[in-house]
C-alpha cells in the first residue's frame, strides 16, 4: 500500500476524532497532509498534540507504517499493519454510514457486534498490537 504524502488525512484511514485532533494540533502546517503527519511522528511530536492520546498514536504509526512512511516495528510484517489499517478503516466507514442511516441505537449494537466478530476473524484480538 502506499499513500501521496500530498494527500489529506482522510486518505490515512485514522477514525474522524484522531482527524480531527490532527488538523487542530498541527493547523501551525496549515492544510494538514499525510506528509505533515508523518514528519510530525519522526519528530516525536504527536503526543504533544491535544486529544492525541496512546491510542491515538498508536492508530497513527500502524497508519503510518502500514503506508511505508515509517520503518515497521520489529515484530510486525507490512502485510500485517497494512491488514491493520484496512480493518480500522472498514471499522470507520461502518460507523459512519450506520449514524448517516440513522440506524436506531439498539439495532446498530446488534449490527456492530455481528461486524465485530467478522472483524476478529480478520485480526485476532491482540494480533495488532
Amino acid at each position: 500500500m502506499s499513500v501521496d504524502e500530498d494527500a489529506g488525512l482522510v486518505a490515512l484511514g485514522v477514525s474522524a476524532r484522531t482527524r480531527s485532533a490532527l488538523r487542530s494540533g498541527l493547523r501551525s502546517y496549515g492544510d494538514v497532509t499525510v506528509g505533515d503527519v508523518a514528519r510530525a511522528a519522526r519528530a516525536g511530536e504527536l503526543r504533544e498534540v491535544r486529544n492525541i492520546g496512546p491510542e491515538s498514536e498508536e492508530e497513527i504509526m500502524r497508519a503510518l507504517r502500514a503506508f511505508g512512511l515509517l520503518p515497521p516495528r520489529e515484530d510486525e510484517s507490512p502485510q500485517r499493519a497494512a491488514l491493520v489499517v484496512a480493518v480500522d478503516l472498514v471499522r470507520e466507514v461502518f460507523r459512519e454510514a450506520m449514524e448517516r442511516a440513522q440506524v436506531p441505537e439498539s439495532l446498530r449494537s446488534a449490527v456492530e457486534a455481528h461486524a465485530g466478530e467478522a472483524m476478529a476473524i480478520l485480526v485476532p484480538k491482540g494480533a495488532d498490537r
